[in-house]
């Protein structure tokens, strides 16, 4: 779920856009953000987005 999460924020989703696409509430997907810039050491989403877009995406075919 966190990489669903992190793909959605990183393509410009607000929280609440992200929540509606995973059929999860807002605070939910707040809940993943803060689990996933705290194992990234990240402080803002257009960090993570860098760290999403060089990734290249590789967990596209995988579960989450």
């Amino acid at each position: 779920m966190e990489r669903k999460v992190a793909r959605l924020i990183a393509a410009g989703h607000t929280n609440r856009l992200a929540a509606a696409a995973l059929l999860v509430s807002p605070h939910m997907v707040n809940t993943h953000l803060a689990s996933i810039f705290r194992k990234l050491s990240v402080h803002s989403r257009v960090r993570l987005a860098r760290i999403v877009l060089a990734e290249g995406d590789p967990g596209t075919a995988t579960a989450d």
